[in-house]
């Protein structure tokens, strides 16, 4: 073999999943969803000839390199994440904070007990418990908002 035929990829290399995961750079699952969803994705080689669902196969080197490549120049002409300008919440910042709030009480079922005062006859029966985390939620969201008001105070 001569000097310039070492330079040169050998288009007949195959690799399989391990080196794909290094080159591509992508997890395992990815590629299984690239090869599913992207047609531009190198497709593999059955290297039996079986057709049982795990059978081997592998990749050819210089379709993977010249999929890596194509990905490459695309980031070139154009950028992959735009940066979006900040948007006014969708969601009132009230409502946003006492979402927040309410995961928080939710989460931490302990702290929802010590704040809780004695059960009424109501939240006892079951049907004010909501009720009541909505309540607190929204107590914690107006005390929130008042100490993010305080704070925007010179």
């Amino acid at each position: 073999m001569s000097a310039h035929e070492r330079g040169r990829p050998n288009p007949s290399i195959v690799i399989r999943m391990p080196e794909l995961v290094a080159i591509v750079g992508l997890a395992r699952p990815t590629i299984y969803k690239r090869l599913k969803d992207d047609p531009t994705f190198p497709r593999p080689v059955p290297l039996t000839d079986s057709s049982a669902k795990g059978a081997p196969v592998g990749w050819l080197l210089s379709e993977v390199q010249a999929w890596v490549g194509k990905r490459v120049a695309c980031r070139t002409e154009k950028p992959e994440i735009e940066m979006r300008k900040p948007s006014k919440p969708s969601v009132p910042l009230r409502d946003l904070f006492a979402g927040k709030a309410l995961q928080g009480l939710l989460a931490n079922a302990h702290l929802s007990r010590s704040i809780m005062k004695e059960p009424s006859a109501e939240r006892s029966a079951g049907t004010g418990v909501h009720a009541w985390h909505a309540e607190v939620a929204y107590q914690f969201a107006d005390a929130m908002l008042a100490e993010r008001e305080k704070a925007a105070r010179p």
